[in-house]
């Protein structure tokens, strides 16, 4: 019962941390720890309910560590795809980078960063002007899960590439909040 607990327990902690169940993992977990004090102190009577209640947690506590090790999976091989992407953008091959970042976001689609890095990226990989409206897409899905001051600097620039000046000018306000100091072009009030 104590290696139970103590892998319900794991798994809850992990739960918190892991996307994108750790909120029905968490609420399965609470419900697990809410009946254990009632599979623990049932009288020796009910001997054969309290096997099959003791025998249906162990399932849900194996149920819910092993989906914390298929979703903890995934978000690994999601940040390994945000790597090995990276290196091909250091190397300038954009397309194949592009590859990579699409599959870090199919992966795990709550990762602001890996959203942040396809968008950014697509601008390289599209030669049309649907290349701005795809990649504000990606950027304001990763504004969602993160928010720093290259988000708001790249979103203003698609904004100036589709000649929306306004929203251009709000996010490098939002962009110099956050402490974005480069000025790679500037705007007239």
């Amino acid at each position: 019962m104590i290696l139970f607990l103590s892998l319900t327990i794991s798994s809850m902690i992990d739960s918190i941390f892991s996307f994108p169940f750790h909120l029905a993992l968490t609420a399965n977990n609470a419900i697990i720890f809410a009946a254990l004090p009632i599979s623990l102190n049932n009288k020796k009577t009910d001997e054969l309910n309290n096997l099959i209640i003791k025998i249906l947690f162990s399932l849900l506590g194996i149920t819910v560590v092993m989906l914390n090790l298929l979703i903890g999976f995934r978000v690994y091989k999601s940040e390994v795809y945000i790597k090995k992407g990276l290196n091909e953008v250091i190397e300038k091959n954009h397309i194949i980078a592009d590859d990579y970042f699409k599959r870090a976001v199919s992966l795990n689609p709550f990762n602001g960063y890996a959203l942040f890095l396809y968008g950014t990226n697509i601008i390289m990989v599209i030669k049309d002007e649907t290349k701005y409206n795809k990649s504000l897409s990606l950027l304001e899905k990763a504004l969602k899960y993160r928010d720093f001051s290259s988000l708001h600097f790249l979103m203003a620039y698609n904004y100036y590439k589709l000649n929306k000046i306004d929203e251009c000018k709000k996010e490098l306000i939002r962009a110099e909040a956050r402490g974005y100091r480069q000025n790679y072009f500037r705007l007239e009030k």
